[in-house]
Parts: C-alpha cells; structure tokens; sequence
C-alpha cells in the first residue's frame, strides 16, 4: 500500500497541492493501524513540528514525550541507516532525558517516557535493519524489569498501577517468547480522532513482515470498545490464571494474579532462577500467548 493510500487526505497536501494543507498537523490526520514507516515521511515531518509548536498549558511533559515519539515515527520512515534518522533518534533521546527532569512530571509521561526510552535502542535497530541480538534483548528486559519496580513510585493509585503493569507484563512475555514486540507511539496507542478510536492499540509483534496490533487489560473489555478482526486483545489476568490452572492444577491464590506474574517475569528478566512451579507457569503462559499471536497473525493474511 502507498504512502498516498495512507494519507486520510488523499495525499492532498501542502507538497502536493498549491495552498494544501499542511501535512501532519491535523490532530487526528494519521491512522493508528500502519506502521510508521508505511505512512508518508512529509505527514510524520509534519507531527513533529506540530508539536513543537503548540505548548500543553497543563501538562508540558506530556507534550516532550509526544515530541519524542514523533521523532522516532519520523526516523523510522526514513531510509535505512541514515543519518538524519539517527538525528532524530537522538532528539527523541534529549526530549525523555528532559521529562524524567521535569519538576513535577505526571505520572503517566514518565511511564511512557520510561518505555519509550528501554526500546529505543531496539528501535534503532530496526530503522536500521540491524538485527537486535540476545545481549541487547537482556539490556531491554533489565530496563524493563526496572520500570516494574518503579510502579508504586509513579503512582499511588491501584487501578493505574494494574494497568501499568499489565503493559509491562505483556512486553516481557512476548520478549520471553522470543517475538520482536514494540510499544505503541501516541499515534498507536492515543489516537486523537474518534473514528480510529477502536483501532487504538498498546504496541505491536511484526510477525513474518506483517504488524499484529496488540491491545491488553487486566480482564475483559466491551465488543464495542475496540476493533478485535484489526487487534489482538489480550485479557491478561485470566490468561494468567487460565495459564496457572493448566500448568499446575490449581488457581492463583493471590488476588494481585496479574502482580505476581509482571513480578516473576521481572526477576527472570533480571537474571534470577525462578522456582518450578513459577518457571512451569510462565511457560504456559508464554506458550498461550505467543500462541494467540501466532493464530492471530494468520487471520491478516
């Protein structure tokens, strides 16, 4: 598909069009389903000087993380290897560093900035055809095993802290099972435009050339909520009881199911053995969901 079948303008743009609108500063002109580098670099061009020109009056770290993201969809479009995508890598590097500084910062900017920071390296490897190796792969789930212990910090609230760490949870499954999973920009994962809203998605498995959209809860969510033939749900906790049951005959006694499981996939990220039961029950549980990916990749065709 072209870049030109990409652009919710029909490619009528600025570059294209005398008078044009200017490409990527509608707030909801790009779709959440392509990929980055499937969409036209002019619009993706376009996000980051929207939003390096229009300040958040609330909440201006949110913006710096928005502006980081924008950089790494940019260079991600680019050619392989370029320069000016590794420019744009490194800006988007400066912008975290300046919101983790931010006096103050909202607890959900530093959460995004945390895991848009632990990939970016991965994502560099990607942009680059680079393969992203084993050692690389250990640095990534150390970080992110980092941000798991940092969860009570950002929050004091349950149910935002649930959510953070179902994100997480599912990020060092799917790295344990060994797929090439990556969080999802604000474009993925926030889209501005109520028509993509049941598109919208947490990050995404490119498996076998083809994006697998990952959307995860604790639990259930309403049919209504989210587009299930476009993207994968994952009803974290009771896969993880479902994963526990069938692994060694019981349910979860503890109430935190989905808590204890982000914990122990954390500790083996770390480089600590787990027991054997737990060893038994993240198996299953990373055989279910690497599962559900793969069967839900050949429904994309």
């Amino acid at each position: 598909m072209s870049a030109a079948n990409l652009c919710p303008t029909g490619n009528t743009c600025a570059l294209t069009v005398e008078n044009g609108p200017a490409c990527g500063f509608a707030a909801n002109h790009l779709p959440p389903l392509p990929l980055a580098e499937d969409l036209c670099p002019a619009a993706l061009h376009g996000q980051i000087a929207f939003e390096a020109t229009n300040p958040d009056e609330y909440h201006e770290e949110r913006r710096l993380v928005r502006r980081a993201w924008a950089n790494v969809e940019y260079a991600l479009a680019l050619p392989p290897g370029s320069e000016q995508a590794a420019d744009h890598f490194d800006d988007a590097h400066l912008l975290l560093g300046r919101t983790f500084a931010f006096p103050g910062a909202h607890h959900d900017a530093l959460f995004d900035a945390g895991l848009l920071d632990a990939h970016l390296d991965h994502f560099r490897a990607s942009q680059a055809d680079e393969p992203f190796d084993e050692s690389q792969e250990d640095l990534l789930g150390e970080d992110l095993a980092l941000l798991v212990d940092q969860i009570d910090e950002l929050s004091a609230h349950p149910d935002e802290q649930r959510g953070y760490r179902v994100k997480l949870g599912v990020n060092l499954l799917l790295l344990r099972a060994g797929l090439d999973y990556y969080p999802g920009s604000m474009r993925e994962s926030r889209t501005r435009d109520p028509g993509f809203a049941t598109q919208a998605h947490d990050g995404c498995v490119i498996l076998g050339g083809r994006k697998v959209p990952i959307k995860s809860r604790g639990n259930s969510l309403r049919a209504s909520e989210y587009d299930t033939s476009a993207v994968l749900f994952i009803p974290y906790g009771r896969t993880v009881r479902r994963a526990h049951g069938e692994a060694l005959g019981r349910r979860v006694a503890d109430d935190d199911f989905a808590g204890m499981s982000v914990r122990l996939l954390a500790d083996e990220a770390r480089g600590e053995s787990l027991a054997e039961e737990d060893a038994r029950w993240m198996d299953r549980l990373t055989d279910i969901v690497s599962q559900q990916v793969v069967d839900f990749r050949a429904t994309l065709g």
